[in-house]
């Protein structure tokens, strides 16, 4: 009897013990969108182990630490089964590694929230049994400037690879993008939107375009890829850029369809990257060097007066641009107005260079935006930047000369500034023949 009743208390004292053990974590019940286990966060991360799914923050190549960023331990991992949507969380520590114990399975792996300044790609991450360990990179979102509320005077410049955020406050708002690539390879543009969350789905709009001009419609809708069910999709644009294209903008919008109209206002972040070398497509551009003796004008010999452009000479009507109203001297070298009933030249004919148009509010020095590198197969750089711009008048003039007019000319038709009623210059109440499209550019001094 006292030996029954002694293997009996051994027994209820094993009984005991395992209970109190159980009642130490408490574990939410399951169901709807899974439940979320965190750890105490005043406490210690749990020691790794052979056992423990680990997560390491980095940056380009560095774990994210604590001398990067003071606040990296207020940030947990989360492993997500896969198949019962329950979520598990720890905090990361000064070192940028975060390890849990206990799990077992298939786990998606991200962050409960984004550190300031910084993003990542929330949707390709995954841990296992046989694969415990993950490496998430962060990228410091790059900063821009300008509103993008319009292709031209707001439009967003990407000068760099990088990570990039945009604001959106509705479905209805856009942003429009430009990026300028600084040398040919093939491209991508892909945004980081979490898919577990469905409630908003970023759309990438590709125009054809230039500084001056963009053609209404866009050439491509991304609405991205992912499961049919998802409502939810990145999209991804690859494009690629020769040597002979280098310096062409390319251009895109972003915007968003919801299936959650609170979800606004939102960041949509997106990668810019460089994937490899593109050796094909259009040859390089060839060089103009001006042949003009720039000795034979001094530009303060301008004439007094107002410079008016020539759309808005007396006697044009709806500003037509026409060329047979000028003739070159070739005793100079330059264009005037020109009087076929006389045979006398009239009024100097002058071209903005370093000062805006009426119709293309940037100037051709302006590098950041004018693409001068690839006008109908020649790049004009040098032409501009080593010659008619170091020689201008005050307004930022210079005389028409023929080889002026010709890079007027290809400048006018590269960027469509005149294209079926719908070029910027057509818009800007223009209106010129063919031959005659370089005059936009162009006006006299009014006296």
């Amino acid at each position: 009897m006292k030996k029954i009743s002694k293997i009996l208390f051994v027994m209820l004292a094993l009984c005991l013990a395992f209970c109190f053990a159980a009642c130490g974590t408490y574990t939410p019940p399951s169901g709807g969108g899974g439940s979320t286990v965190n750890p105490d966060p005043g406490g210690d991360n749990p020691p790794a182990t052979g056992d423990a799914f680990t997560v390491t923050l980095l940056l380009s190549g560095d774990n994210f630490t604590s001398a990067i960023y003071p606040n990296v331990d207020l940030i947990q991992a989360q492993w997500t089964n896969l198949d019962t949507g329950e979520k598990h969380r720890a905090y990361f520590d000064e070192d940028g590694i975060a390890s849990i114990t206990g799990l077992d399975g298939d786990y998606q792996v991200t962050l409960d929230k984004l550190p300031d300044g910084y993003t990542y790609n929330p949707n390709i991450y995954r841990a296992t049994n046989t694969a415990k360990e993950v490496a998430i990179m962060l990228y410091a979102i790059t900063p821009t400037s300008g509103t993008g509320a319009d292709p031209f005077h707001q439009i967003i410049t990407i000068a760099t690879t990088g990570a990039y955020r945009v604001t959106l406050n509705s479905p209805e708002q856009e942003i429009w993008f430009k990026v300028r690539p600084s040398g040919n390879g093939i491209y991508s543009i892909e945004s980081l939107v979490d898919v577990t969350a469905n409630k908003i789905n970023p759309t990438l709009y590709r125009y054809y375009g230039s500084d001056a001009y963009v053609n209404p419609d866009p050439a491509e809708i991304i609405d991205g890829g992912g499961y049919e069910s998802s409502f939810t999709k990145n999209f991804r644009w690859e494009f690629t850029l020769s040597t002979g294209e280098v310096g062409a903008p390319f251009l895109f919008v972003i915007r968003t369809t919801n299936n959650d109209p609170t979800a606004y206002p939102i960041n949509i972040d997106f990668i810019y990257d460089r994937d490899g070398d593109f050796t094909g497509g259009m040859e390089p551009a060839v060089t103009v060097n001006p042949t003009h003796d720039f000795s034979t004008w001094n530009w303060q010999s301008t004439p007094k007066g107002t410079f008016t452009y020539s759309a808005y000479r007396d006697g044009i009507e709806h500003n037509l641009l026409d060329q047979t109203m000028v003739k070159l001297n070739p005793e100079d070298g330059f264009y005037y107005y020109y009087d076929e009933v006389t045979g006398e030249y009239g009024d100097m004919l002058f071209a903005k260079i370093t000062e805006p148009t009426e119709i293309v509010d940037l100037p051709f020095t302006d590098t950041t935006y004018m693409n001068i590198r690839y006008l109908n197969g020649k790049n004009y750089f040098n032409f501009i930047h080593q010659g008619y711009a170091l020689h201008v008048n005050l307004d930022g003039c210079y005389p028409v000369t023929e080889e002026l007019r010709q890079f007027l000319q290809d400048y006018a038709t590269s960027q469509a500034l005149f294209d079926d009623g719908n070029g910027l210059a057509e818009l800007g109440g223009y209106n010129s023949d063919e031959d005659s499209m370089w005059m936009y550019a162009c006006g006299f001094y009014k006296q």
